[in-house]
């Protein structure tokens, strides 16, 4: 007999009622259709994934490539990847292919920076589309709201 049939049993002969938890399902947040490219050089793509080592030591990998010809642009390995050296990464691709109108990428620590929003905004143009957009509207607001108190997010 299995632990929770037996608690069961117990708490029907003490005439005691089961406390049971219901999971309550969360409401999904906003939920944003990715863009669809066009052309090439339209969306580019790019993720961080992460791995260990046999040894204990972590890297990232940083694929990046074209969402139209799937062209794969580079994929970038390394122990740190920072929001500098994806810019920098970025900038030495677009020397040789050109730049995107837009790039999807996660949430990751990498990306939210304030250093990849100059680079793709104010210098280039490029929109940036999170893949998942509820956290990105929080870290917007945030940043408002901060700049409005005249604090450096």
């Amino acid at each position: 007999m299995c632990q929770q049939e037996n608690s069961e049993r117990i708490y029907q002969q003490e005439g005691l009622t089961l406390r049971i938890r219901h999971r309550h399902k969360m409401a999904s947040l906003l939920r944003v259709e990715l863009p669809k490219p066009q052309r090439p050089n339209h969306i580019w793509s790019m993720d961080f994934t992460k791995d260990e080592l046999g040894d204990g030591r972590k890297f990232k990998v940083l694929p990046i490539l074209d969402k139209y010809t799937r062209k794969r642009f580079r994929i970038e390995v390394n122990t740190s990847i920072n929001g500098v050296k994806v810019c920098r990464i970025l900038s030495e691709i677009s020397q040789q292919e050109g730049l995107p109108e837009i790039i999807i990428i996660n949430n990751g620590p990498e990306c939210i920076g304030k250093v990849l929003d100059i680079w793709a905004y104010q210098r280039r143009g490029i929109r940036l589309f999170f893949i998942t957009p509820a956290s990105r509207w929080r870290t917007l607001i945030l940043r408002v709201l901060t700049a409005d108190c005249g604090m450096n997010a």
